[in-house]
């Protein structure tokens, strides 16, 4: 009978460290794109949106659930260096009341990028890594 109620708090300290269902995801979809195609930079095959260069990379993105009140999130765009992608740029943008956020990169320089968002707080998860190619 011990055994029975250790393995119920058990069962019960497992569930709460692996979190529930209320835990908040990030996704993000990159626009605009001319095609798609699978490329390898920085030593690894990833499946690229390509946009012509220079060019206005548009994005989209959803945090669900919904945060109450107000919210932040943090695109940052990483360009392939060799092997290692390095830090191009930033951008800190005020999610809607409905949990979406949108904007845009200006970028240059042709080259492997990825971009990746990320909720400001709350634990600070992020959204997949995006693939984009310039050029």
């Amino acid at each position: 009978m011990r055994w029975r109620g250790a393995l119920v708090g058990l069962s019960a300290v497992l569930v709460a460290a692996c979190g529930s269902s209320a835990q908040r995801h990030v996704t993000l979809s990159l626009l605009g794109s001319t095609t798609n195609r699978n490329a390898v930079a920085c030593g690894s095959q990833q499946a690229f949106a390509n946009y012509p260069a220079p060019a206005q990379v548009r994005f989209t993105g959803v945090v669900a659930p919904v945060p109450s009140g107000r919210f932040k999130v943090k695109l940052k765009l990483k360009r392939c260096n060799g092997r290692n992608y390095v830090d191009a740029d930033s951008q800190k943008l005020v999610g809607e009341s409905d949990g979406r956020f949108d904007g845009e990169f200006t970028v240059m320089q042709a080259g492997a990028y990825s971009l990746r968002a990320t909720l400001e707080g709350d634990g600070r998860p992020e959204s997949p890594k995006s693939y984009l190619q310039v050029g």
